[in-house]
């Protein structure tokens, strides 16, 4: 991106169901084959943790939201 914002054609709200379902950004003109093709995918893996890290936090705001709801309901 070369600084600037990635996935600029891309809502917010849409970005998580954009990455898991597969999709990534081109290669960059100047990006050698090399490095999206390393072995150990290391660009593919950085994503994928964050995806992965996103969900957790997802799940975790979800959780705390049910349980803080639940809370507010039996004292009501």
């Amino acid at each position: 991106t070369y600084g600037g914002t990635p996935y600029t054609s891309i809502a917010a709200e849409n970005m998580f169901d954009y990455l898991r379902d597969g999709n990534r950004m081109s290669q960059p003109v100047n990006c050698p084959n090399e490095i999206l093709e390393n072995d150990d995918n290391t660009v593919g893996e950085c994503i994928d943790a964050g995806i992965d890290y996103c969900k957790d936090k997802v799940d975790e705001t979800s959780h705390a939201a049910s349980k803080e709801i639940n809370k507010q309901k039996a004292t009501h």
